[in-house]
Protein backbone atom coordinates (compact mmCIF):
# COMPACT_ATOMS: atom_id res chain seq x y z
CA UNK A 1 0.00 0.00 0.00
CA UNK A 2 1.26 3.52 -0.84
CA UNK A 3 1.47 6.26 2.20
CA UNK A 4 -1.61 8.24 -0.33
CA UNK A 5 -3.84 5.57 -0.57
CA UNK A 6 -4.03 5.54 3.30
CA UNK A 7 -7.26 6.60 5.11
CA UNK A 8 -5.47 7.58 8.08
CA UNK A 9 -2.91 9.77 5.90
CA UNK A 10 -4.39 13.24 7.41
CA UNK A 11 -3.79 12.78 10.90
CA UNK A 12 -0.61 11.15 10.42
CA UNK A 13 0.31 14.71 8.84
CA UNK A 14 -1.38 16.15 11.63
CA UNK A 15 1.06 14.30 14.19
CA UNK A 16 3.64 15.30 12.40
CA UNK A 17 3.04 18.89 12.49
CA UNK A 18 2.45 18.58 15.74
CA UNK A 19 5.94 16.60 16.76
CA UNK A 20 7.53 19.07 14.36
CA UNK A 21 6.61 22.16 16.11
CA UNK A 22 7.38 20.38 19.58
CA UNK A 23 10.95 20.11 18.89
CA UNK A 24 10.84 23.17 17.07
CA UNK A 25 9.72 24.58 20.71
CA UNK A 26 12.20 22.72 22.62
CA UNK A 27 15.04 23.91 20.39
CA UNK A 28 13.95 27.22 20.98
CA UNK A 29 13.90 26.31 24.98
CA UNK A 30 17.11 24.93 24.98
CA UNK A 31 18.67 27.95 22.89
CA UNK A 32 17.10 30.18 25.33
CA UNK A 33 18.43 28.72 28.38
CA UNK A 34 22.01 28.76 26.91
CA UNK A 35 21.47 33.00 26.44
CA UNK A 36 19.88 33.22 30.24
CA UNK A 37 22.45 31.34 31.44
CA UNK A 38 25.32 33.45 30.01
CA UNK A 39 23.06 36.30 31.73
CA UNK A 40 23.01 34.93 34.58
CA UNK A 41 26.62 33.97 34.30
CA UNK A 42 27.53 37.62 34.27
CA UNK A 43 25.51 38.90 36.89
CA UNK A 44 26.47 36.26 39.32
CA UNK A 45 30.34 37.68 38.56
CA UNK A 46 29.01 40.61 39.43
CA UNK A 47 28.07 42.41 35.76
CA UNK A 48 24.89 44.01 34.81
CA UNK A 49 23.92 41.77 32.06
CA UNK A 50 20.71 42.35 29.80
CA UNK A 51 19.48 40.26 27.19
CA UNK A 52 19.26 43.15 24.05
CA UNK A 53 17.73 42.64 20.91
CA UNK A 54 17.96 43.52 17.14
CA UNK A 55 14.37 42.86 15.96
CA UNK A 56 13.47 46.31 15.82
CA UNK A 57 15.64 47.42 13.75
CA UNK A 58 15.24 44.29 11.43
CA UNK A 59 11.16 44.65 11.61
CA UNK A 60 11.55 48.31 10.06
CA UNK A 61 12.51 46.57 6.64
CA UNK A 62 10.23 43.36 7.09
CA UNK A 63 7.10 45.00 8.86
CA UNK A 64 5.33 48.38 8.26
CA UNK A 65 4.69 48.74 11.91
CA UNK A 66 4.65 47.10 15.25
CA UNK A 67 0.59 46.18 15.06
CA UNK A 68 2.34 43.38 12.02
CA UNK A 69 5.48 42.91 14.34
CA UNK A 70 2.79 41.93 17.42
CA UNK A 71 0.89 39.53 15.26
CA UNK A 72 3.69 37.39 13.50
CA UNK A 73 5.28 37.51 17.56
CA UNK A 74 2.06 36.67 19.31
CA UNK A 75 1.80 39.11 21.60
CA UNK A 76 0.21 42.17 21.71
CA UNK A 77 1.34 45.89 20.43
CA UNK A 78 1.38 47.39 23.68
CA UNK A 79 3.53 44.18 24.87
CA UNK A 80 6.32 44.80 21.64
CA UNK A 81 6.02 48.72 22.60
CA UNK A 82 6.70 47.88 25.99
CA UNK A 83 9.37 45.88 25.38
CA UNK A 84 10.81 48.01 22.45
CA UNK A 85 11.39 50.86 24.85
CA UNK A 86 13.23 48.74 27.93
CA UNK A 87 10.10 49.38 30.11
CA UNK A 88 8.93 45.44 29.68
CA UNK A 89 11.97 42.80 29.70
CA UNK A 90 12.61 40.26 27.20
CA UNK A 91 11.01 37.14 27.90
CA UNK A 92 10.76 33.66 26.54
CA UNK A 93 7.57 34.38 24.26
CA UNK A 94 8.90 37.65 22.30
CA UNK A 95 12.46 35.37 22.00
CA UNK A 96 10.20 32.49 20.41
CA UNK A 97 7.93 34.74 18.42
CA UNK A 98 11.32 37.00 17.43
CA UNK A 99 12.38 33.50 15.82
CA UNK A 100 9.27 32.95 13.91
CA UNK A 101 8.94 36.88 12.34
CA UNK A 102 12.59 36.87 11.38
CA UNK A 103 13.11 32.36 10.11
CA UNK A 104 16.15 33.22 8.43
CA UNK A 105 18.09 34.66 10.94
CA UNK A 106 19.76 32.30 14.53
CA UNK A 107 19.23 33.23 17.85
CA UNK A 108 22.59 35.11 18.52
CA UNK A 109 21.66 37.17 15.16
CA UNK A 110 18.60 38.81 16.86
CA UNK A 111 19.41 38.41 20.51
CA UNK A 112 22.55 39.33 22.52
CA UNK A 113 23.53 39.74 25.91
CA UNK A 114 25.01 43.60 26.96
CA UNK A 115 27.22 43.60 30.06
CA UNK A 116 27.94 46.45 31.81
CA UNK A 117 29.53 47.57 34.79
CA UNK A 118 28.96 46.22 38.63
CA UNK A 119 25.68 45.80 40.71
CA UNK A 120 26.88 48.52 42.19
CA UNK A 121 27.09 51.41 39.47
Amino acid sequence: MKPEDCLKLDECYKIKMVLDKDLLDFQYAEAIREVCANCSEGQRRGNKAKLETRVFELSSRKYTNLTELAKVIGMSVSQIYRVKNGIRPINEKFIIGGLKAFPGYKLEDLFYVAEGGSQND
